[in-house]
């Protein structure tokens, strides 16, 4: 059976992710998911981006978080939208625009995200992005509320 390297450092690198008692563990372990975020692989690509907006084994970096996320979008993945959308709404690693972020939340609400259902029914209610419509954030609350979102269920 042969196993690729980008596997065999994807391996090593859940074996060490536990690991806090070296920093050489730590870098390990995020050059192994960097190789595979290059070589296309979106769930890695997830992972750095969150690593790096939230500095799990990594110093934060929002810009770096903002190009991992995008390159997810790129592939179309719904985590790798709704990311793009929190770090456009917050202004986290890019200038802040609800305008953009509400568009990907919608492209990831369309995708049957309970999370970003709330967060553009959100919008809608504070009109963050869009004119306040609170026809239009009950709509969104009620979707995310049927994929038992307890926030959607309280906001209804």
């Amino acid at each position: 059976m042969k196993v690729s390297f980008s596997t065999v450092i994807l391996l090593l690198s859940l074996i060490f992710a536990g690991s806090s008692s070296t920093s050489l563990y730590a870098s390990f372990t995020m050059t192994g998911v960097e190789i595979l975020a290059q070589q296309g692989d979106v769930d890695a690509q997830l992972n750095l981006a969150s690593s790096y907006l939230n500095g799990e084994t990594v110093t934060v970096d929002e810009k770096k978080a903002f190009y991992w996320y995008e390159k997810a979008t790129a592939q179309q993945h719904v985590d790798g939208q709704y990311g793009l959308g929190y770090l456009y709404m917050t202004g986290r690693g890019v200038e802040k625009n609800t305008i953009t972020a509400l568009q990907w939340y919608l492209k990831a609400a369309h995708q049957g995200m309970a999370m970003a259902e709330y967060m553009v029914g959100l919008c809608y209610a504070a009109g963050e992005g869009v004119p306040q419509d609170e026809q239009q954030a009950v709509h969104w609350y009620h979707k995310a509320a049927q994929q038992h979102l307890a926030d959607a269920q309280y906001a209804l």
